[in-house]
């Protein structure tokens, strides 16, 4: 009785901690995971748009060319 006393007392619950921590990084792991997914999207968005203006950009100088051409 006394032994199943000390093994309640001490010995389970540092298993408990240990699954706690175990469980606690696997979370920690998914939530890294969502983070970098979420800075993957933003970077690519922000890509996007930089293409974008360079588009826009490369058009309103080949439209001004040709507005000066045509003069």
């Amino acid at each position: 009785v006394f032994f199943a006393y000390l093994y309640q007392k001490y010995i389970s619950s540092k298993i408990e901690q240990l699954s706690e921590v175990f469980f606690g990084i696997e979370e920690h792991a998914e939530i890294k995971k969502k983070i970098k997914i979420t800075i993957l999207l933003k970077f690519f968005i922000f890509i996007f748009r930089i293409i974008k203006i360079i588009i826009y950009l490369i058009k309103k100088i080949n439209y001004q060319n040709s507005y000066n051409i045509s003069k």
